[in-house]
């Protein structure tokens, strides 16, 4: 068994770490066991019994081989081309899909724009002084009766009675 001491020092080792130590020391003597009857199967055997394949066996290997190269080839071109396809098709989806938003977004700029009730907008070619009485603000109605009645809203019958009276 190896000492249980620390090989520096002469300290003696905790008993986990001694038995760690040990552990490892085994399993290198293992392996280095088991890698020198490795090597020596293996140059008896290389040595004693060459193997010659013959040219028929070689032949063969050969054309698997291109048949196979050939396989993966076809193989590798149609995925490129599924992919070149896939990509083109998410293009066009992609174009697609910016014209329609700026479709949309070209309609909506050109939809016009209502002025809220009650407010007054200004012209361009008006004086200063009606510029500050038509500001954008919210009117004034005064409570009176006879405001509220020459401002009222023309309802559909009441047109229709004016356009009788008129006939």
């Amino acid at each position: 068994m190896p000492d249980t001491t620390n090989d520096d020092k002469g300290i003696r080792l905790p008993r986990h770490v001694h038995r760690k130590r040990i552990k490892l020391m085994k399993r290198k003597q293992r392996r280095q066991q088991q890698q020198q009857k490795d090597t020596t199967n293996t140059s008896t055997s290389t040595l004693s019994q060459p193997q010659p394949q013959s040219q028929a066996q070689t032949e063969e290997d050969t054309a698997l081989y291109l048949q196979q190269k050939a396989q993966w080839e076809e193989k590798e071109r149609q995925y490129d081309l599924i992919n070149l396809a896939r990509k083109k098709v998410i293009e066009t989806e992609k174009k697609a899909r910016e014209e329609a938003m700026n479709k949309w977004h070209a309609s909506l700029r050109d939809l016009p724009i209502p002025k809220p009730h009650g407010y007054l907008s200004t012209s361009l070619g008006s004086s200063s002084s009606t510029r500050q009485q038509s500001t954008i603000h919210k009117i004034f109605i005064s409570s009176s009766p006879n405001h509220t009645e020459q401002h009222r809203r023309k309802t559909y019958r009441g047109k229709f009675e004016l356009s009788k009276k008129t006939i």
